[in-house]
């Protein structure tokens, strides 16, 4: 099998990947900037986990595991919260490049 074969191959099926999930998720692909998909506790709370990161870390230089935000004016430890650093570390520069919905 030749290299352009191989390429030709990989590019089928590079698109048809693309196409499939297009149709599959077909609402939220056309609305990915402006809906999320999911119910109503879960996708709040995932956005202000990812946005309190952001914040946190950029813009405030203070310790993302606790938060005045809520539970003001104690304040609470988000330690044992649903908070994930390795998906919301990542999620920064992506939340710089889309927005925090997309």
């Amino acid at each position: 099998m030749s290299i352009v074969q191989r390429f030709r191959e990989y590019i089928i099926a590079g698109l048809a990947y693309t196409v499939l999930t297009l149709a599959l998720t077909y609402p939220v692909a056309t609305n990915l900037w402006q809906a999320v998909p999911g119910g109503p506790p879960d996708v709040q709370g995932w956005l202000w986990m990812f946005w309190w990161m952001r914040k946190a870390i950029v813009e405030l230089h203070t310790n993302p595991f606790y938060t005045q935000y809520e539970l003001y004016p104690l304040g609470t430890e988000l330690v044992t919260s649903d908070i994930s650093p390795i998906n919301t570390l990542a999620s920064i520069p992506l939340q710089y490049l889309f927005g925090t919905v997309a």
